[in-house]
């Protein structure tokens, strides 16, 4: 009899089937178990987690930002939850960590890295004449460093900040103080620790939302932590976003940064010093806050030297650096120029610069697109006119296309 062909090929095609089919299921199952894997990883940094009192640095103090009783008691009997960070997350490296609070979306912030309280309390342990390789209790030793030893609270603050006029220096120390008769020790050493660490603690507290500045609301400070509100996302997460909405929020920047500067809150002007999309954050009404207060710069209008002449804080950044800010301390505190929000908005944010996407990119048109580029550069280095009417132009172009919209 004579053989079949298919006798011989079927085989052999069921074998190939069969790998196919193995194959396949193979990488299904891969598939599934790298998702499930990354969920697990996922679910395990997202989980809630109630900080313990070594957490927040509470046994450090009085080295620490201060203690806020019932805020403290709300952290550590849980009714505050945070979300973990994994180390891979730029909220890490911050110590930045978001959580809530009964009904309230909150946020948890160290305010320093991790190496930079390190050396901190380093610096107290051998300033109060401790090996900082050994056990230095920061509690009782914290008396006789460093932080404790400044000849005086004034000296303390002029050392500390960058524009060191007499109504501010009050102005802090009164907000600090619970007493008509001043600065306890804890309290000196709560300033002397936010001086030493991170500012922003300071100007939450002397310049409240409450009084119209564009900042989250305070809730207080637990040792080495403090909590305050979570106004939404920050505008590194809405670069992505239709023109329309780019557009409101960049009207919305201008606004912040010309009252910031105006000095409308009892004469009070406030510079910019670190605009970086991410620093800034937008909540459900497109209204945007400032969420990084560590590099702004306070000046007392009613202290500034010059007069408003309208002179043009230079941009003297070299091109090749998009994330350069140049500007002088001493310049900005005695009002020799008084656009550097305009500057610093249009360099930090708005503006593409050499390997960074501006928030107003992309603008539809071809004619729009080459006209806010060109009034942006104008805006970054001053050189074309007024920084106000050249942000004026800006604005103008982008409520006509909000209007059209």
């Amino acid at each position: 009899m004579r053989p079949n062909f298919l006798q011989f090929i079927r085989p052999l095609l069921f074998k190939r089937q069969r790998k196919k089919l193995v194959l396949f299921i193979f990488l299904v199952a891969a598939f599934i178990f790298r998702l499930t894997c990354w969920k697990a990883v996922e679910w395990l940094f997202q989980v809630p987690h109630i900080l313990t009192a070594d957490e927040i640095g509470l046994s450090k103090c009085p080295a620490c930002f201060g203690v806020n009783t019932s805020l403290c008691q709300s952290i550590l009997d849980g009714e505050i939850t945070v979300k973990t960070n994994g180390f891979w997350t730029n909220e890490y490296t911050k110590g930045v960590m978001y959580g809530r609070w009964k009904n309230m979306e909150v946020v948890v912030k160290y305010l320093a890295s991790t190496s930079e309280i390190a050396e901190f309390d380093r610096h107290i342990c051998t300033s109060a004449g401790m090996n900082s390789k050994l056990s230095c209790d920061l509690k009782s030793n914290v008396w006789s460093s460093f932080l404790a030893n400044e000849t005086s609270v004034k000296k303390m603050l002029y050392d500390g900040m960058d524009c060191t006029f007499h109504r501010l220096l009050q102005k802090i120390i009164g907000t600090y103080s619970k007493s008509e008769k001043g600065l306890t020790g804890e309290e000196k050493l709560y300033l002397s620790t936010a001086l030493h660490l991170n500012q922003e603690v300071i100007l939450l507290q002397v310049f409240p939302k409450k009084d119209g500045w564009p900042f989250p609301t305070f809730y207080g400070a637990c040792g080495r932590v403090i909590v305050v509100e979570n106004v939404g996302k920050n505008l590194k997460s809405l670069d992505k976003k239709p023109w329309p909405v780019r557009a409101k929020i960049a009207l919305n920047l201008i606004k912040l940064a010309l009252k910031l500067g105006s000095g409308e809150v009892e004469d009070w002007v406030l510079y910019l010093g670190d605009p970086l999309a991410e620093n800034f954050g937008v909540n459900e009404k497109g209204d945007v806050v400032l969420l990084d207060m560590e590099h702004i710069l306070v000046a007392d209008r009613r202290q500034m030297t010059k007069k408003m002449n309208g002179a043009t804080c230079p941009d003297n950044c070299p091109s090749n650096k998009p994330e350069c800010l140049q500007y002088s301390p001493s310049d900005l505190c005695n009002g020799i120029c008084r656009d550097h929000n305009l500057y610093a908005l249009c360099q930090g944010v708005l503006a593409d610069m050499k390997g960074r996407q501006g928030l107003l990119h992309s603008a539809p048109g071809k004619k729009l697109r080459v006209k806010l580029n060109q009034l942006l550069q104008d805006c970054v280095s001053g050189e074309n006119g007024r920084r106000e009417d050249v942000m004026s132009k800006i604005a103008k172009n982008l409520e006509n296309q909000i209007f059209v919209n």
